[in-house]
């Protein structure tokens, strides 16, 4: 029966006190995982059985970096005493500022110094997806406006984050680069994230690995969510008219890949339609600024790069110059199916 399940596992995991606690943990994790809060509650309340849970999984990792705690004394404490504690006696161990700075969200520990020389100390290690993380959280801390170090965590965790992912191009990465640049977007201190820092660095990373074109892929991408920057837009101009046609052909092509590679990041800024595409229209600019419309968009696969530009231009209101470069090399058919083009897209403009 159910409740002689339920009764078993609970004795097992409050009852056992030389089983290590991981196979406690396991067995709440049975028992949550075969019984309904309503059966659990037979026997115990559902949410002391999660707090419980909760403390055999800290006093777990306590025990994994050399700290003895028990799992009544954890449950007792002051958890920003014990937060505290810890981190004057382990500080100089990243793994336990790691445990400690996770005890705070949880326990929701309202201590701004603390705080900030546990996220200074994450940033120096490296962790920077797991600090801009933690700053999305504690936005809804009391502790959070009192932090004055904000935007240079926030501008040192984006640039780190993007940086990481973007060298290693692992499974997933594009999601996961789009959600960072998305809890940059949705952070009150967006007008203070460095839009030009992030392009220079990852720009500072393609140069690292040339063979690498992740970092650029980002870099105009990183152009939409965050806050437009007129520095940041001419770092990437000058890196598009160093190249020659093929490679912006290929570049608009690897663009249009970025943001079909993303579905499960699509209710984020950082997932943008083409036409909007702030990259894309810089490439098309300077491909209608210098007329290498058919040297760039005329190259196999056909018509991939030209449809892209063809919206782009439409939707920014400029495909007059792609008009013109048509009539001045006598095709006017195509002139003329861009023009029909453009009044079925923007009719309601045109009137």
């Amino acid at each position: 029966p159910m409740l002689d399940a339920i009764t078993s596992l609970l004795d097992f995991a409050y009852k056992s006190p030389g089983i290590a606690f991981l196979c406690r943990v396991r067995a709440l994790g049975i028992l949550l995982s075969i019984a309904s809060s309503e059966d659990i509650a037979l026997v115990l309340p559902p949410a002391d059985v999660h707090l419980y849970l909760q403390a055999l999984l800290y006093i777990a990792d306590f025990e994994h970096v050399g700290i003895r705690q028990s799992t009544a004394d954890f449950l007792s404490c002051d958890k920003a005493a014990l937060a505290r504690s810890i981190w004057i006696d382990h500080h100089e161990d990243a793994k336990v500022t790691l445990l400690v700075c996770n005890m705070c969200l949880d326990f929701r520990v309202d201590d701004s110094d603390l705080i900030t020389r546990m996220l200074s100390q994450l940033l120096a290690a490296g962790m920077y997806r797991y600090v801009i993380g933690v700053l999305d959280i504690i936005g809804g801390m009391d502790c959070y406006m009192s932090i004055d170090a904000l935007p240079q965590f926030w501008n040192l965790a984006a640039q780190g984050s993007l940086v990481q992912l973007a060298r290693t191009a692992e499974a997933g990465w594009i999601g996961d680069a789009l959600t960072v640049l998305d809890l940059c977007a949705r952070s009150i201190h967006l007008p203070l994230i460095d839009l030009s820092g992030v392009v220079r660095a990852l720009l500072q990373e393609t140069q690292r690995n040339s063979a690498n074109n992740a970092p650029l892929l980002l870099a105009f991408s990183a152009l939409d969510p965050l806050l437009p920057s007129a520095t940041a837009d001419h770092l990437l101009r000058d890196v598009i008219e160093r190249m020659q046609p093929t490679q912006i052909h290929s570049l608009i092509l690897q663009l249009q890949e970025f943001t079909s590679a993303a579905p499960v990041a699509a209710n984020t800024r950082g997932n943008v339609s083409q036409e909007i595409s702030h990259g894309l229209s810089l490439i098309f600019d300077l491909v209608d600024s210098k007329g290498l419309h058919e040297q760039v968009l005329l190259r196999p696969p056909m018509g991939t790069a030209i449809h892209a530009f063809v919206r782009n231009r439409i939707y920014h209101d400029k495909l007059l110059t792609a008009v013109k470069a048509c009539l001045d090399r006598g095709k006017r058919q195509m002139a003329g199916q861009l023009v029909s083009q453009y009044y079925q897209t923007r009719a309601v403009d045109v009137l």
